[in-house]
């Protein structure tokens, strides 16, 4: 009885629902074998126990039935690809995000808060998986609140900046589909590697047209600066959702430092 008492309890770590169903079995369990001993009414307290279980579950499935939220892998899959489709606006004229778009974008955010995740389906545990999931809506909190409020210029279409924008859109669209169970993306993920590297070395570069050759206006580097941050965004957000759907047979490359719970 010590042994299943304690079980029954502590089985409360699963979750909200284990918690709410574990004080009812445990009752099931230790009133059926109070005294007196009575070895003749086995039967009936089996049959009682197995009865009060069945009743349990049906209760608990049936009329205590509560709305089933969508997991936090489907909403991270969501707000991923909103990241995408705000990535392709800003990347295609006209060059930025109508008001539909940052309405989408806010609500995409409030979704993977914490706060707004009922606690039954919310990433907590200390395993790789549940941080990297946990890992993976908080970068593409950021990646959204960057595009967000990023300001490009209307003529810099075919430019090293919408290469990269093209690239987190189409990182983000392969993103959610690998957290629907799809395959890692690696494709994507090194398209924008690469794509970054190409804006970094412009952007450290002459202003195009000068002679002499001058360094880029401030408010040039700014902006290069913040499409930089949006890359970063989302190829953490590309690592992080590939190791919670695949844990160690993730095939993005993990970078050393930030994902150190990769290999542990």
């Amino acid at each position: 009885m010590l042994v299943v008492g304690f079980l029954l309890a502590f089985s409360a770590v699963g979750g909200p629902r284990a918690a709410g169903t574990a004080p009812g079995l445990q009752l099931l369990y230790i009133l059926p074998s109070f005294p007196p001993h009575d070895p003749a009414s086995l039967g009936q307290r089996l049959a009682g126990t197995s009865t009060g279980a069945a009743l349990l579950v049906a209760a608990e499935a049936l009329l205590l039935a509560e709305p089933n939220p969508s997991g936090y892998e489907e909403r991270a899959a969501r707000a991923a690809r909103v990241a995408a489709r705000c990535a392709r606006c800003l990347a295609t004229p006209p060059y930025t995000l109508t008001g539909e778009d940052r309405e989408a974008a806010r609500e995409a955010v409030q979704g993977l808060r914490p706060l707004h995740v009922p606690e039954a389906v919310r990433p907590a545990g200390p395993g790789r998986r549940e941080r990297a999931l946990a890992h993976t809506g908080l970068a593409t909190r950021t990646l959204l609140s960057r595009l967000a409020g990023l300001r490009t210029d209307r003529d810099e279409a075919d430019t090293a900046v919408t290469a990269v924008l093209r690239a987190v859109a189409e990182l983000g669209e392969a993103t959610a589909g690998c957290l629907r169970s799809g395959p890692s993306p690696v494709a994507p993920y090194q398209a924008l590697v690469e794509a970054r590297a190409r804006l970094s070395a412009v952007s450290a570069g002459p202003f195009p047209g000068t002679a002499p050759a001058q360094a880029f206006p401030a408010a040039v580097l700014r902006r290069h600066a913040a499409v930089l941050e949006v890359a970063d965004a989302a190829l953490a957000m590309g690592v992080a959702a590939d190791l919670a759907v695949h844990g160690r047979h993730a095939r993005v490359p993990v970078p050393p430092g930030r994902f150190w719970y990769a290999t542990m």
